[in-house]
């Protein structure tokens, strides 16, 4: 276990990137923000879109693919003994899927292997926290 300090407006994780740890948050306060696409179709309404939509835009030809658009929305606000990462545990995502930045003027995370919660129960992680 690795401890990772950090100040406000540093990122501890990017959305997108290969996905190597998750964290225990000790202190401090992070927002948690993910990036959506979708396109505003012709009748107004709009459509979110998941890989294999997006897929479907960028074949149809250039033009259409130049629809999409992006927007970061905010997940949460995430703060001490809070797991950051655990989706991507569940699917076994080869990415992050959000990005975590620290909002606080502080804060200390410590970064652990992805394997570390097979292996440790929920209160001996938050013990080792405290």
């Amino acid at each position: 276990m690795k401890t990772i300090y950090l100040k406000r407006g540093q990122v501890l994780c990017k959305e997108g990137d290969p996905w190597a740890h998750m964290y225990l948050i000790k202190t401090g306060e992070y927002d948690k923000t993910r990036c959506l696409k979708y396109v505003k179709e012709g009748d107004g309404n709009i459509k979110f879109l998941n890989k294999h939509i997006s897929e479907h835009y960028k074949d149809k030809n250039e033009q259409s693919s130049s629809l999409i658009k992006y927007k970061k929305c905010n997940v949460a606000i995430i703060g001490s003994l809070d797991i950051c990462c655990l989706e991507e545990q569940y699917i076994q995502s080869p990415v992050y899927l959000t990005t975590i930045v620290c909002a606080s003027i502080e804060g200390t995370v410590y970064e652990v292997n992805r394997d570390f919660f097979k292996k440790v129960k929920g209160e001996d992680a938050i013990r080792m926290l405290k």
